[in-house]
């Protein structure tokens, strides 16, 4: 499905909003431009212009997206847009749904290059004209003459409604039975699955059958999803991976792997002079079957965990995007093909998801997808990756794998499927902060950190060995990292049939996503103060209804804080402030939630 809706889904909400959008004012940080002498204008036609007429000079409002680019506007419903057709600029777009995005890039002498997203291309002053699909080379050189934002504001353009949110939450892999078998387990699935905590909506469990002989075969997952649900009060939603199949379907006769950087032993074995696709589908289909007996159904399936590594010392099979004559592993592609098929024969299937590489970089999602069809893609609900090779300590180094992988599957879901962050590398703060960017930038559905549980500081809760109590470090044998905070920003309140909003700032070191479930008329806002050194203190636009529309003022509202260079984590601040202000020390996050909002009422 898009990751974006029609405008017309929301027009309902919105032609309430244009009774009241005049009342908005400016809230970004304002500018000008000029190029050598002369000033940018408006010219005919809503048309962007020069002129030598200093008093003409058009002044900007710059309102940041929370991707890295920016919007320009004069007014609440003119917006700088790009001409697809000749790349001219103008004050054509109502809303940020078809507005264009800036970057600005450093010229000579102080000045700056605008690069406009929409076309890959630089503005350039083309006669009197501006057009945003110039090269580097011919890019025009602006002064950019900015005051600051007096008042630091957030707003939320309900015109331009983007992802559907289907979850946020990790893995259950390899410690499992520690959580079953610990004694103080059910407070753990209360802090894990519990609305008033973490209240994570998705769990990824392991497809170990076939590689045990006890029975049944794995009943520390089937009663992990139990407890899940129960504790929720709905169903999680359930995402099955493979990290490899059982041994017999092993060209090495072993589930782990070695590592080795070539290892044909660590991919599918051969049938009848070829790799066994048919033996692997049948795998998929008797697992399933096998854990909806233990009363475990997946809504997602992904065929394998990371196909293009080889791990040393446990469980792997390699996928090359496609089966190549000679090749040394079998073909995802074909994979694929052949578990689908097998299990289209099912009365419910499973969504399958994939191809849950390593990471986004070095176009690694892209070449697996570029391997399939059209129809192949189809075949998947949603495209699955994860991020490791990435810079954790620096989240927005993500930004342009995220922009590129977005491009490649437009019509697809797109599922952040496992990531941790290590304690020496980076922080809980980097943590929120690249959930953020995976929300505005690449615009995933779903987030999965690495696990819910292990005995170490990088997870979301640290878990002491259930069978040896002495050697516990917590009294109660299990705490939650700061990694648990960060998560629980986003997943405590963001649950599944919540849309992100697009969300507007007046500062490049504040980070904002909206969020909205329509049934309930909540809304969320993730905060996400970027700076290490400075206090910001927005306030959250939310306009008081007209007293024609005979609307309640939206409400109640709570905000809860974490400041990740201090001692606070996800404290309650209790209602919004006066003036729905907001304070963000250094290095913080805070969720805002706001009851009865009724968009085009409230906005």
């Amino acid at each position: 499905m898009p990751r974006s809706l029609r405008h017309n889904e929301f027009m309902t909400w919105w032609k309430w909003g244009l009774l009241a959008v005049s009342a908005i004012r400016l809230f970004g940080d304002t500018l000008t431009l000029s190029a050598g002498p002369d000033h940018i204008t408006r010219g005919a036609g809503k048309t962007l212009t020069v002129t030598a007429n200093a008093t003409n000079v058009l002044t900007f409002e710059r309102l940041y997206a929370g991707n890295s680019y920016f919007y320009l506007r004069t007014g609440p419903e003119a917006y700088v847009a790009t001409n697809p057709a000749t790349g001219t600029l103008a004050l054509t777009a109502r809303d940020t749904a078809t507005a264009e995005q800036f970057q600005t890039s450093s010229a000579a002498n102080g000045a700056v290059n605008l690069l406009a997203r929409s076309t890959g291309g630089y503005v350039e002053v083309v006669g009197t004209a501006l057009a945003a699909n110039a090269s580097s080379s011919k890019a025009t050189a602006f002064t950019l003459n900015a005051t600051a934002d007096g008042t630091l504001r957030i707003e939320v353009d309900f015109a331009n409604p983007r992802q559907k949110i289907v979850g946020f939450g990790a893995a259950d892999a390899f410690y499992t039975n520690w959580l079953t078998a610990h004694p103080n387990k059910e407070q753990i699935y209360s802090l894990l699955f519990g609305p008033d905590n973490l209240g994570a909506s998705i769990l990824r469990v392991q497809n170990i059958y076939g590689q045990t002989s006890t029975t049944p075969f794995d009943p520390d997952t089937a009663e992990v999803v139990a407890k899940a649900n129960s504790y929720r009060g709905s169903p999680i939603a359930v995402l099955m991976t493979s990290w490899s199949p059982p041994a017999a379907l092993k060209a090495s006769g072993q589930v782990s792997c070695n590592g080795a950087s070539v290892e044909p032993g660590c991919t599918l074995a051969k049938a009848n002079g070829g790799y066994n696709y048919s033996g692997f589908a049948q795998y998929w289909s008797n697992s399933l079957n096998a854990y909806a007996a233990l009363g475990v159904t997946p809504n997602y399936v992904s065929l394998q965990n990371e196909p293009d590594f080889t791990p040393s010392g446990y469980a792997g099979c390699r996928f090359d995007p496609a089966e190549e004559p000679g090749g040394t592993y079998a073909g995802y592609r074909e994979a694929l093909d052949a578990v689908y098929a097998q299990l289209q024969t099912m009365p419910n299937p499973p969504v399958l998801v994939g191809p849950e590489v390593a990471g986004i970089g070095y176009n690694d999602p892209e070449n697996y997808l570029s391997a399939l069809s059209p129809a192949e893609v189809e075949q998947m609900g949603a495209v699955a990756h994860h991020l490791y090779g990435g810079d954790s300590g620096s989240p927005d180094s993500f930004d342009t794998a995220m922009f590129q992988l977005a491009a490649a599957a437009p019509s697809t879901q797109l599922f952040e499927t496992e990531f941790d962050h290590s304690a020496d590398q980076s922080t809980a703060m980097d943590t929120a902060w690249l959930i953020h960017n995976a929300m505005a930038v690449e615009e995933a559905s779903a987030y999965l950190y690495w696990s819910y549980f292990w005995p170490d500081t990088n997870q979301l809760v640290y878990i002491d060995n259930p069978f040896t109590p002495s050697t516990w470090v917590y009294p109660q044998g299990f705490h939650p990292n700061d990694y648990f905070y960060a998560v629980e920003h986003f997943s405590k309140y963001v649950q599944p049939g919540f849309q992100r909003i697009a969300s507007l700032t007046g500062s490049a070191e504040l980070r904002v996503t909206g969020y909205y479930n329509g049934q309930s008329h909540r809304l969320v806002l993730v905060l996400v103060n970027t700076s290490a050194g400075d206090t910001l203190t927005p306030a959250v636009a939310l306009p008081a209804p007209s007293p024609r529309s005979g609307a309640p003022p939206a409400g109640p509202t709570a905000v809860y804080r974490s400041t990740f260079s201090g001692a606070e984590r996800f404290a309650s601040l209790g209602p919004l402030a006066a003036g729905n202000v907001v304070t963000l020390p250094p290095q913080s996050v805070a969720t805002v939630v706001v009851d009865n909002y009724i968009p085009g009422f409230s906005q």
